[in-house]
């Protein structure tokens, strides 16, 4: 117990659906909202990637009962025991726990829950916290602790201040003379293969209606002919088609398409929270590469989004060099590892460091190839 909150573990499948009533109200309700940890995101990836894992779910309730604080996990093999990875962490691009308010002592309960969860597990992989969560909250607990602790930025968030900026404003400062000729001739060579439009849909039945259209761009992406594409994980494909109409019908979901003579040819799957438009996936159909239709496509998203009133347009997690030029703000999005203080979570963290550390050095040796 801490203050006016309680902490509490809840495990397995049958306590996940137990759960699930409660997940919708707070999520519905939450001052701290991540769209990677509603109900309707954790549910299809459990029902289609997650299958084989056991969920381990960390609560935090008030005095009343009422659920506050959710933060999910799923059991991972460890050295001589297990560790915990974050529920649905193969699709999200932010990974800090769901809170009915920014209380920063619900934030210091469910820190706190971490600590409950290493007296049984090994580990604890957290990627994808923000940087006001991780540096603020969760970083200055457990360095009072002296919990062993793995803590590097990992990504790069990018986000564009959009109050009381007028579109072609915020284009000119961002983007050079060069840049912006090139994109009105490819935007002139697109129009002069066809009739070129943009359409957005929302609802959930116009959301199934366009499916088959989100499928034929992004089986025909670039990402997909190199294994990187949304579906390139077992089960994926399921998920978002599952998953699509299930935030549509919430109202926080963006499918956006560029077609050419109506064939969808550049596709965009965003979330629109608290006045941010968030930015999940672009992709373009292989053979259109000159013409940068998913550039085009993002820039008509932003200028909507500076005529809606919008505050942030949010890139999410990557450093691509687009991103550099459109991003007003930019800031880390922190990796953390935490371990038991025992000698079998030493051992992990020496382990895991390792690899980590060789990850980093592959990955700097790779060149930025996912630009529009």
């Amino acid at each position: 117990m801490s203050g006016e909150y309680v902490t509490q573990i809840v495990k397995g499948k049958a306590g996940w659906s137990a759960l699930l009533p409660e997940l919708e109200e707070l999520s519905a309700s939450a001052e701290s909202f991540n769209p990677y940890f509603s109900p309707e995101w954790l549910d299809s990836w459990s029902s289609h990637v997650g299958i084989a894992y056991n969920p381990v779910l960390l609560t935090v309730r008030e005095q009343d009962g009422q659920l506050s604080g959710f933060w999910p996990f799923v059991e991972t093999p460890a050295i001589f025991g297990t560790g915990l990875w974050p529920m649905g962490y193969h699709a999200s691009d932010y990974l800090d726990p769901l809170a009915r308010k920014t209380d920063p002592l619900l934030l210091i309960t469910l820190v706190k829950g971490l600590g409950r969860l290493l007296e049984e597990y090994r580990f604890i992989w957290l990627p994808l916290l923000r940087k006001a969560f991780a540096q603020d909250i969760f970083r200055p607990f457990f360095a009072r602790c002296r919990q062993p602790m793995l803590f590097e930025p990992g990504a790069t968030r990018h986000t564009i201040e959009l109050a009381d900026r007028k579109f072609d404003e915020l284009i000119e400062s961002s983007l050079g003379p060069k840049t912006r000729k090139t994109l009105r001739y490819t935007r002139r060579k697109l129009e002069g293969k066809g009739s070129l439009e943009i359409t957005s849909v929302a609802s959930e039945a116009e959301v199934r209606e366009a499916l088959s259209q989100f499928e034929q761009v992004e089986d025909g992406s670039w990402k997909a002919s190199k294994g990187t594409g949304l579906f390139h994980h077992l089960g994926m494909r399921e998920f978002y088609l599952e998953l699509l109409p299930k935030l549509a019908s919430r109202g926080s979901l963006h499918l956006r398409f560029l077609k050419l003579d109506g064939k969808a040819i550049a596709c965009e799957i965003a979330f629109e929270i608290g006045g941010h438009y968030c930015l999940h996936n672009t992709s373009f159909v292989n053979g259109f590469d000159e013409y940068s239709p998913g550039r085009h496509l993002l820039l008509d998203s932003i200028e909507q989004s500076t005529e809606r009133g919008l505050e942030i347009f949010d890139f999410m997690q990557g450093h691509q060099e687009y991103k550099q030029r459109l991003g007003t703000h930019s800031e880390p999005i922190y990796t953390v590892s935490l371990f038991q203080k025992s000698f079998l979570g030493k051992l992990n963290k020496f382990v895991i460091g390792g690899i980590q550390k060789r990850r980093a050095v592959a990955h700097s040796k790779k060149s930025e190839d996912e630009d529009l």
